[in-house]
């Protein structure tokens, strides 16, 4: 049996589509699951001095380093000042902004960077653990 001209390489590169399809969907839904073992706390921000306070979480492959500013027992500023994983970056900005906002470190994740987004959270908190 003969195939035509091409078709091989036709086959190939659908199935490599298809791994990749594949592998995307396991990173996703691993992902979140695995950020399910992640726990973040609240912290009390009237029991913190003013200051600058820098804390850390890593969940391999995810590393975070953040500088968090606290005046007048509220968080004024976040400052990621490390991020260790390609897809993640995109939940820098929003867990951020929620964090400010909530003036918890617990906030909804980033979807599609849910470990990413746990991660940040956890080093606000351990930068305010007492």
């Amino acid at each position: 049996m003969s195939l035509k001209p091409g078709t091989k390489g036709k086959r190939i590169g659908w199935f490599l589509v298809l791994g990749a399809v594949l592998l995307a969907v396991a990173v996703f839904f691993g992902g979140s699951q695995m950020a399910k073992g992640i726990s973040v706390g609240s912290v009390d921000l009237n029991k913190i001095n003013d200051g600058t306070y820098t804390g850390e979480a890593t969940w391999n492959p995810v590393k975070v380093r953040v500088q968090v500013t606290v005046e007048n027992h509220r968080m004024t500023r976040i400052d990621i000042l490390e991020h260790t994983n390609g897809i993640g970056f995109r939940a820098e900005e929003p867990v951020r902004q929620s964090i400010l906002d909530r003036q918890q470190p617990s906030v909804d994740h980033v979807s599609g960077a849910t470990i990413s987004s746990k991660i940040i959270m956890k080093a606000v908190e351990n930068a305010l653990k007492p």
